[in-house]
């Protein structure tokens, strides 16, 4: 979802498939694949693109879109020489008809061997294509053009091309008849295309034709599982586990429904059974395998690590369920088991895409508008409901689930909300955002007490919801107004002494002016002279008691001199009010933190510093108390499970780094951009940035190293700090045009997953990490595949040093 461009601007369509060539021949494939689909949309019509992406997805293992490509650039370019290439293809995937249509075509070529190259199997689907026929009362002939239609329709479903499946099938249907397999290939179709009751409608059909079709019992369960509808899907299931398994198709049909089911220990025994694969392609055996990686994990088999180790390689998903399975927890993120299907297999990326679009648009719509929209999407794609759940359980992203599912607003999604917010399952952080999640829907009223579990124990808890607004307009006359902005700036200048002399100047033209009461306190007490600080603290809390920023201010010195009680009575009726600005809110939630890092009330204090953080990402006195504390966890690693909660926060603020650049090609703004400001730091102490740094702010630092590393003399004494082995791994990394599988570097040279990713306190040992903190190397996800990646300016620096 959301995947950026990675191909590079200067090329034409004709470099582009010389590159790609050069990628599939070096073992890249899937590089060479996102290279070229940035093509499709302008040169659609182009053989060669076709040919190549063909080759591609072949290499990567994937039969069925290796078939639909060439199949396509046979299309466009009727070479005789590719029939029977092609031929082999479909007889490969059990497409009699259009193998049969491939060979007749070689054959009217002059190419009279190609009959003699494949004579059992293409003897074996013309006797296919004649039961067919006789069973369905057509001649051959027409039941051949019907099959070919309907080949062509397995193509566009294994491929994506949903409306393209449909649009097949129903033709195939016209000259065929209710021929089963058709309709089961209808129904998959109209559900990913986001006609949920016509699929069901069309399952129910062939079900009435024959009641125990593995296809159609298997896609009803889905759709119904899919959906929220267990209950019904139990009574298709209870059908089909009395099914003579079959064949291989039929017994992986058979395997899916029960993974759906959470049947595992029925899963084992198929998959112990599994016959020898007859089609599909490497990407069919890794589908199998994980389902028996995941089915042990979730048997809590040992071979499951193994498993999930060698999957790993070739599935980087297969890495996440590793690391929960070794850690001994029953599924990733906070999920109760291990997924047979992830989030993402729920809907084509093209719908959640579409989904996100429309989220993104919504403060340009009116609020019906908007609705209308929102519900006619979920209407066609109902599945979406159970996307937001495995996204925020299973992946571990509630900031984008939680808001997904309050958007959403059907009942089915508050009740997931209401498990979570309810439950005892996950962080404490997660369960208060769903919770405040139904109150700002208006599912829990108000202001009223909820039981909440909080630290291993029920509790009530009172929700308080705020309206947060941006500055607001000082309320005097204008020419006080421009002084006090004035001031304000000579204050960020460094100007204290004339700041002072202009907050005093505003006091004698508008005594009542409590901003200047409050900045001047804080330049004194910056100076440590805190007599006077506090003096004019009070000074702004008698011309309005409810000051937040003043308020808060005097709690920091009350709890300076030990006194939180005192401090915690003075701010918590500032936690009534429901409407603030920006400032005031950021600045509450800090200092309440303040109070509950010195009680040693740590995981209350990060969850009010993640608070301020989402109204004021750049809030640094947040930040700053952040590093406090994580620094103080990793130092005295308090208990086992803080331990566990802590190393869960850190796998989620990867995860989310690893999947923040989506191109293969990033440049080093981007790289470093997704880099706290502390982390920045480091880089910049690390590369001997110029002095003045420590003064910048982030997006200036960013910038700063950017330029530092883009120079070829200070690149260079970067590159000479490094270790020999340090210089090896970049140049394996160059060797392969910039661009490393996750799992290919970390089997040559480690990864940094372990350590501390606060380098402040403890620098990276490992090759992963130094070079990450030279910002020679990033991580990136391009097309689910976990990348290591060089930013661009530096690849053509690199080979000269």
């Amino acid at each position: 979802m959301g995947i950026q461009s990675s191909m590079p601007q200067h090329l034409n369509l004709n470099q582009a498939i010389d590159l790609a060539e050069d990628r599939i021949n070096k073992g890249h494939a899937a590089q060479a694949i996102d290279l070229l689909r940035e093509f499709l949309p302008r040169h659609g019509d182009d053989a060669d693109l076709h040919l190549t992406l063909g080759r591609a997805h072949h290499e990567a293992g994937d039969s069925w879109q290796a078939l639909a490509h060439r199949h396509k650039a046979q299309k466009l370019r009727r070479d005789p020489d590719f029939w029977i290439p092609l031929m082999i293809d479909c007889l490969h995937l059990d497409l009699s008809a259009l193998a049969l249509d491939a060979s007749r075509r070689a054959i009217q070529e002059d190419l009279i061997h190609a009959k003699q190259e494949v004579g059992d199997l293409l003897a074996w689907s013309e006797e296919k294509v004649q039961t067919i026929a006789v069973f369905m009362g057509l001649a051959q002939k027409r039941a051949e053009e019907g099959l070919r239609f309907f080949e062509e329709g397995q193509i566009a479903l294994h491929t994506g091309d949903y409306p393209g499946c449909i649009k097949l099938n129903r033709r195939a249907l016209q000259i065929l008849g209710p021929f089963t397999p058709c309709i089961n290939n209808l129904s998959m179709a109209q559900f990913f295309y986001g006609y949920p009751q016509e699929a069901i409608r069309s399952s129910n059909r062939v079900l009435e034709l024959d009641p125990e079709n593995v296809h159609a019992l298997g896609n009803m369960i889905r759709f119904l599982s899919w959906t929220g509808l267990a209950d019904q899907a139990l009574v298709h299931w209870q059908v089909l586990k009395s099914v003579d398994p079959g064949d291989t198709q039929l017994r992986m049909k058979i395997i899916e429904a029960a993974a759906m089911m959470e049947e595992d220990d029925y899963v084992w025994d198929l998959l112990e059974n599994m016959p020898a694969r007859q089609q599909g392609g490497r990407s069919f055996d890794l589908q199998l395998e994980l389902m028996r990686a995941v089915c042990a994990a979730n048997l809590g088999l040992p071979e499951a690590a193994d498993l999930l180790g060698d999957l790993s390689k070739h599935v980087p998903y297969a890495g996440v369920l590793l690391e929960a399975f070794v850690s001994g927890k029953p599924g990733p993120g906070w999920a109760a088991r291990y997924p047979y299907f992830h989030s993402s297999q729920l809907l084509p990326d093209q719908q959640i895409n579409a989904f996100l679009d429309l989220l993104k648009r919504e403060p340009d719509m009116p609020p019906k508008r908007f609705r209308k929209k929102v519900q006619r999407f979920t209407d066609r794609f109902p599945q979406l409901v159970l996307f937001a759940e495995k996204t925020i359980l299973e992946d571990g992203v509630p900031d984008a689930g939680i808001p997904l599912l309050a958007t959403i607003a059907t009942p089915e999604a508050y009740e997931v909300l209401r498990r979570i917010g309810f439950g005892q399952v996950g962080s404490e952080e997660l369960r208060m955002d769903a919770l405040v999640a139904l109150q700002r829907a208006g599912k829990i009223p108000a202001d009223e007490p909820v039981k909440f579990w909080l630290e291993d124990e029920w509790r009530e808890i009172r929700l308080l919801d705020y309206e947060i607004g941006g500055g607001r307009d000082l309320p005097y006359r204008e020419e006080v107004n421009l002084l006090l902005e004035r001031a304000a700036e000579v204050n960020l200048e460094g100007d204290e002494d004339r700041a002072i002399e202009l907050y005093e100047q505003v006091l004698r033209e508008e005594p009542r002016a409590k901003e200047a009461y409050n900045n001047l306190a804080s330049i004194y007490a910056y100076r440590s002279e805190h007599e006077k600080a506090r003096e004019l603290f009070e000074r702004a809390l008698d011309v309005d008691p409810a000051y937040i920023i003043a308020r808060c201010n005097k709690a920091i010195y009350l709890m300076d001199d030990g006194e939180l009680d005192q401090a915690e009575a003075l701010i918590m009726p500032a936690f009534e009010r429901h409407h603030m600005h920006t400032q005031e809110y950021a600045f509450l939630c800090f200092t309440r933190a303040r109070m509950h890092y010195l009680r040693d009330e740590l995981k209350q204090a990060l969850h009010l510093l993640d608070l301020a953080l989402e109204v004021d990402p750049e809030y640094e006195p947040a930040l700053d108390l952040i590093d406090d504390i994580e620094w103080e966890v990793e130092r005295s690693l308090r208990s086992e499970q803080w331990r566990q909660e802590q190393a869960e926060r850190d796998r989620r603020k990867r995860r989310k780094l690893q999947s923040a650049i989506g191109s293969d090609a990033p440049d080093l703004e981007k790289t470093l951009g997704v880099h706290t400001k502390d982390s920045l730091t480091e880089i910049a102490r690390t590369v001997d940035l110029e002095p003045g740094w420590s003064t910048l702010k982030k997006a200036e630092l960013i910038r700063g190293i950017a330029h530092h590393l883009s120079d070829a003399r200070s690149l260079a004494n970067v590159i000479d700090a490094l270790k020999p082995v340090e210089k090896k791994a970049l140049g394996l990394v160059m060797q392969r045009e910039g661009v490393m599988a996750w799992g290919d570097f970390d089997a040559e040279f480690g990864n940094d997953l372990e350590e501390s990713q606060y380098w402040r306190f403890n620098p990276p040992d490992s090759v992963m990490g130094r070079l990450r903190l030279h910002g020679l190397i990033a991580e990136a996800t391009v097309a689910g595949e976990l990348l290591i990646v060089i930013p661009l300016e530096l690849r053509s620096m690199l080979p000269d040093l």
